[in-house]
């Protein structure tokens, strides 16, 4: 029996960053083989500026009709150069509203979201990725500015403390060798797993206010593209549950793509 595909659900503002993300959602899709949506969120605010109901309506359904058009326009060529059908939707009103009646609806395996969407949200990029990450327990991929997921290219793996996601296994057959584990030395720190089939290469960065920012500048430097931050483990004996200070350090600071696990 074939097992049931990964949806993917691709969160949006139709801004620059919106190729990159597509192409980061395709990369992952095609080795989990998963599926694609899009969602996309725009303020009733940004869209209604006349009390008149008439004139309110008649500018709703303008914006329905431009934004299906934007959408369509940047999703075609990216979906015809990989072919890879990918559905979209969009609603205007409280984007917070929204997007937790979306995820709620959907029930997407995985969240594909791009860093800094100011325009999606009305938010900063914190608030953005905090409020997605307290809303949705699954797993979340946010796709950074540089050295984004290709689509057919092999990735370069990098794990946080040692804890490798077990979702991130199924990646390891697309990855260049050797694994990268980044390292913040305190005695509470779980040691690294290590596999027969991967090579992995460990670097320990002292512990201090800068850690996070000192690996990020070093992982920029690196090649890796993808790095695995795990959310969901408890502490039982060797195994260290991520803090959350940490996770929210490292979508602050970090300018690659982070997977983040399931919770």
């Amino acid at each position: 029996m074939e097992s049931k595909a990964h949806h993917i659900l691709v969160l949006s503002d139709l801004g620059v960053a919106t190729e990159a993300t597509l192409k980061s959602a395709i990369s992952l899709a095609n080795m989990i083989q998963g599926n694609i949506e899009l969602f996309h969120v725009k303020r009733a605010g940004d869209i209604v500026h006349k009390e008149n109901q008439l004139s309110a309506m008649r500018s709703i359904n303008e914006e329905k009709s431009s934004t299906k058009k934007k959408i369509q326009e940047l999703i075609q060529p990216i979906s015809e150069a990989y072919g890879i059908e990918i559905p979209f939707n969009f609603a205007f009103g409280n984007v917070k509203n929204e997007i937790a009646s979306h995820i709620k609806g959907n029930r997407p395996d995985i969240i594909v979201m791009g860093k800094k969407q100011s325009k999606l949200l009305g938010l900063g990029s914190d608030g953005l990725t905090q409020f997605v990450m307290e809303e949705f327990k699954g797993i979340l991929m946010i796709v950074g500015s540089e050295n984004s997921l290709e689509p057919k290219h092999p990735l370069s793996l990098g794990v946080f403390n040692g804890n490798f996601p077990s979702f991130a296994g199924r990646l390891l057959a697309y990855t260049k060798q050797p694994l990268k584990s980044f390292k913040i030395a305190n005695g509470d720190v779980a040691k690294e797993e290590q596999t027969d089939a991967y090579e992995t290469v460990e670097y320990v960065f002292e512990s201090g206010d800068q850690s996070i920012k000192n690996m990020s500048s070093y992982l920029s430097k690196s090649n890796v593209n993808l790095f695995c931050v795990d959310r969901g483990r408890t502490k039982t004996g060797q195994e260290v549950k991520t803090k959350h200070s940490d996770i929210t350090n490292i979508v602050n600071n970090f300018n690659i793509s982070l997977l983040i696990s399931a919770q």
